[in-house]
């Protein structure tokens, strides 16, 4: 099956000047490839104001194609103009259109961040059956528009994927699409059936890998660990970003600065192999549509703690394969972290294995065949590889 995966934003490994992010769209292209498909990337690339290097003019467009996993990429890169829309309409479908005349047959269109897209993402393979993917950002933006359209900002399609419940609970709650609907939930790296046997006893290892911004809330967790009494703790923070300086001035004002790593940034293979020397992952970030290091740390058997009402939400299962905390309920994390620390070895272990099973479920490769097939039984579509 030919597919097209639309989106703004994509990993580009061949331009380490650009923005990259969302890896869990590249994994499900990986898959797909795998499995057989013919697969496409249109990568929308507009250029923001802090992109310093290598912008095109005003109005011009620069359109550069690579092969990434076995998949072709097309990434138009042009400048931003959101702000004038009544040019950035014409502006974007004339991307779209150059786009196009190189994309060939499509059997099916899957458009991720449809809001943020605008007349690129409705005008990109026009004629193929259409499948919108919405994200966290899909639903900010609809609550922005709530008093407005919403159904003209998000567009018309066969069919309506969501990253999460969560999110799909959001949109719901402004605007109800009349189109079939299902859930694209990212998946978990390969799992070791026998992972390493962990330390018993000793300081509990707490960990957090991904980017150091705001909404992660990496300084809550580095405060209820602060705040606990009664047992030893060592946190490792992995990852890069404008809260790095302030974080490590926290650790200090607390006091615990000897008791906290920083890592930096490491490749995803580095990332899983720190992960085994851990008990436990703790992410409590708000606007999260669910955020794959949660998968990746079960794998691992890592016993999870997510943030309640978020992306992760359904696939944690509070007390059963992990724990929930609300993301602005400081002494509940520090209640749940000290209640960890006090666990017999029994008690986390079985939540360790529930979370391998989870993981093993929600593998990578299960995911991506899933949300394939959702997709297209919901647009009334068959499936030939």
């Amino acid at each position: 099956m030919r597919l097209l995966l639309a989106t703004h934003r994509y990993p580009v490994p061949d331009r380490p000047d650009l923005l990259s992010d969302v890896a869990a769209l590249r994994e499900f292209v990986r898959q797909w490839v795998i499995a057989g498909h013919e697969v496409t990337v249109a990568h929308l690339y507009e250029h923001e104001n802090f992109d310093r290097r290598r912008k095109p003019p005003p109005y011009g467009l620069r359109i550069t194609e690579t092969e990434l996993d076995g998949a072709r990429v097309l990434r138009a890169e042009c400048r931003y103009v959101r702000r004038l829309p009544a040019l950035a309409r014409p502006y974007l479908r004339r991307v779209a259109g150059r786009l196009n005349k190189r994309l060939g047959e499509i059997d099916l269109a899957l458009i991720h961040f449809p809001t943020a897209l605008g007349k690129f993402g409705a005008n990109i393979a026009r004629g193929a059956p259409r499948v919108a993917t919405l994200h966290v950002t899909d639903a900010d933006r609809l609550e922005k528009a709530k008093g407005g359209d919403p159904m003209r900002l998000l567009g018309r399609h066969l069919a309506i994927g969501y990253r999460s419940e969560a999110i799909r609970r959001r949109v719901h709650a402004i605007v109800r699409p009349d189109s079939p609907e299902f859930i694209a939930h990212s998946g978990a790296p390969p799992v070791a059936w026998n992972p390493p046997a962990r330390e018993r006893g000793g300081a509990l290892r707490v960990l957090y890998a991904g980017r150091l911004i705001e909404r992660k809330r990496v300084d809550a967790v580095l405060r209820a660990l602060s705040e606990t009494r009664g047992f030893e703790w060592r946190f490792a923070v992995i990852g890069k970003g404008p809260m790095r300086a302030r974080i490590e001035a926290l650790a200090r004002t607390l006091g615990v600065a000897d008791r906290v790593t920083f890592a930096g940034a490491l490749p995803r293979e580095g990332v899983l192999e720190r992960m085994t020397e851990h008990d436990v992952f703790c992410m409590v970030s708000e606007g999260e549509t669910l955020g794959i290091a949660y998968l990746e740390a079960m794998s691992r058997g890592l016993i999870a703690v997510g943030s309640r009402g978020e992306g992760i939400d359904g696939i944690i299962e509070d007390g059963a394969n992990g724990f929930l905390v609300d993301p602005g309920d400081a002494e509940g994390l520090r209640a749940l972290l000290a209640r960890i620390a006090a666990m017999p070895d029994a008690e986390r272990d079985r939540l360790r294995e529930a979370a391998l099973a989870t993981a093993r479920r929600m593998g990578e490769a299960e995911m991506a065949e899933a949300y394939l097939r959702n997709a297209l039984e919901c647009a009334g579509i068959g499936c030939e590889p």
